[in-house]
């Protein structure tokens, strides 16, 4: 968790950071990954360049794979 404190009131406030379940990187609430979340069965945290790796990595499979009927 990382703290930040208003210069102009003295507050402190805390922010709670997340461990990338894929690269272990840490990120903060502030930043557009996916902070608690559910692959299958299986709960996730994503930071924002590992969730924009997912998205592209389904736009290309939904590009490349045909689905039989």
């Amino acid at each position: 968790m990382g703290k930040v404190i208003n210069i102009h009131t003295g507050r402190e406030r805390t922010i709670q950071t997340f461990d990338c379940s894929i690269c272990d990187s840490k990120f903060s609430e502030n930043e557009t990954g996916l902070q608690r979340g559910i692959i299958g069965s299986t709960i996730v945290s994503l930071c924002p360049i590992c969730l924009s790796g997912i998205f592209n990595l389904t736009d290309y499979l939904k590009q490349h794979m045909s689905i039989e009927e």
